[in-house]
């Protein structure tokens, strides 16, 4: 029998997904794909567990593909119920001038987005299914944005238990880098509004 309560701690998950033996990477796959689509379970613990049982590549990769399943999930949901519901509440001239100004920064709005720790991946998701962003760019996105967030997570779960100092410094300059990126979007931004 399996203990679903367990499942939600670290180590209930991660002994879980070793008792599966080969068909891991298949249970992180569809993990990654559950958790894209509900808000409260988070997809970068799946992602430090998949790179401390299958390294960075290997994990990192497992990850992003079913992080880019679920959020392809994520968005029809949203593109077929999603924009007629938000329209009962705001007017389709609206959204449709709010899709103007951001015109073609969907794209790399998309692409931050998933580099942004701290920015809940299925609200990004849902939020981009309401807007008249194509599919095949909202998944391109995803996946170049997935793509660094994914290994960066996979190798700390890697290394978690023997993190050396310059892997940490590593780490930290990544992290720094996307800040000044996505300061320097933000500020980008601002300017052209003015």
């Amino acid at each position: 029998m399996i203990d679903f309560g367990g499942l939600l701690t670290e180590v209930g998950f991660t002994q879980f997904i070793v008792g599966l033996g080969p068909w891991g990477p298949i249970a992180i796959i569809l993990a990654q794909v559950i958790a894209s689509i509900l808000a409260p379970i988070p997809n970068g613990i799946i992602t430090i567990i998949a790179g401390r049982l299958y390294g960075t590549l290997w994990g990192g990769l497992y990850a992003t593909i079913g992080a880019v399943i679920g959020a392809a999930v994520t968005f029809l949901i949203s593109r077929l119920f999603g924009r007629k519901l938000v329209e009962r509440f705001v007017a389709k001239k609206d959204l449709d001038e709010l899709e103007a100004q951001f015109g073609n920064n969907f794209w790399k709005i998309i692409v931050l987005a998933r580099m942004m720790p701290n920015l809940s991946f299925d609200v990004v998701s849902y939020g981009a299914g309401i807007t008249k962003m194509k599919l095949s760019d909202f998944l391109l996105a995803t996946l170049v944005g997935m793509i660094p967030a994914a290994l960066l997570y996979a190798f700390i779960g890697e290394n978690t238990t023997f993190l050396k100092i310059s892997d940490f410094l590593l780490i930290l300059s990544v992290l720094v880098v996307v800040m000044i990126a996505w300061g320097y979007y933000k500020k980008t931004r601002e300017s052209k509004k003015k």
